[in-house]
């Protein structure tokens, strides 16, 4: 069994030691070449054999997948209308608003596909909406100084395929709500905190813990996190989630203890569903 994770984990990861994608029937051949290998070996070393086929498709698939994704090159700055929801948390500027936006109908462009926008309007968009919006995109592209941020990279990780801005158009309007829209639900959240806080930066550092979004720490604050070298701890991460994770199984042992547990089930048996459950909810909370 440990052969095959192996493998299996050295097909994953060998294509990415390519410089480009080669072309699909390339990967036809070669895994058809690798499966006639694989039967021509011993029983024991058909299943390693089988893994590594299986990490490369695995892994080459998820690429063209992600290729294919793009915008396309025709579709950069000309107007296109689009319908689709307002996802994540819309970013309050100057003099408009940044947010992300998930597709639900439009020409020539992938159903489901991410993108962000800003726009200077006034337009008050907040998440969970769906709107009807007269767009231009424009594909993300990186600068090749050192020491500068990547911001192709950064798109790529988010899978956010373009950028853009709205136009001035009289049909941009909302349709309508999700009423299972997770975000809604975080931007819900966000407000409460500001709503009842008494102290902007507490409020902040709350509204970070909590829901994952730092835009509300103010500049100063996050440069003395930063050199007090606290980062880490006010960025969501498995710590955090493994924190609630053993805090829900310790308080539910408890509680099981005390006899209020579920019928027919062992007090750890609860204890541990409950941390599974509650670990789900936060990372889903964080975003």
């Amino acid at each position: 069994m440990r052969a095959v994770l192996v493998s299996l984990i050295a097909g994953l990861a060998s294509p990415a030691l390519l410089r480009e994608l080669p072309d699909p029937q390339w990967i036809v051949l070669a895994a058809l070449f690798g499966l006639a290998l694989a039967m021509l070996a011993s029983r024991t070393r058909r299943l390693p054999w089988f893994a590594v086929i299986l990490g490369c498709t695995w892994h080459f698939s998820w690429a063209y997948q992600q290729q294919g994704a793009r915008l396309g090159e025709p579709l950069e700055s000309v107007p296109i209308i689009l319908t689709g929801e307002i996802t994540g948390l819309p970013v309050q500027r100057e003099r408009g608003q940044s947010f992300e936006f998930v597709i639900r109908t439009a020409d020539q462009l992938e159903i489901g596909a991410k993108l962000r926008f800003s726009h200077f309007q006034n337009l008050k968009l907040r998440s969970g909406e769906i709107w009807q919006l007269k767009v231009k995109l424009k594909r993300p592209h990186g600068f090749s100084n050192p020491g500068v941020s990547n911001r192709e990279l950064l798109f790529f990780r988010e899978g956010i395929i373009a950028s853009g801005y709205l136009l001035e158009w009289s049909g941009n309007k909302k349709l309508g709500v999700n009423p299972l829209s997770l975000s809604a639900l975080r931007a819900a959240l966000k407000q409460e905190i500001n709503s009842h806080a008494t102290d902007r930066e507490g409020a902040g550092l709350l509204t970070a813990l909590t829901i994952g979004d730092s835009s509300e720490i103010n500049r100063d604050l996050k440069m003395l996190i930063g050199r007090l070298g606290l980062n880490h701890l006010f960025v969501i991460s498995g710590m955090h989630i493994g924190l609630i994770a053993w805090l829900v199984f310790r308080m539910s042992g408890w509680l099981g203890r005390l006899g209020l547990n579920l019928n027919g089930l062992p007090v750890q048996s609860c204890a541990a569903l409950a941390s599974i459950l509650a670990s789900v909810a936060y990372a889903a909370l964080a975003g």
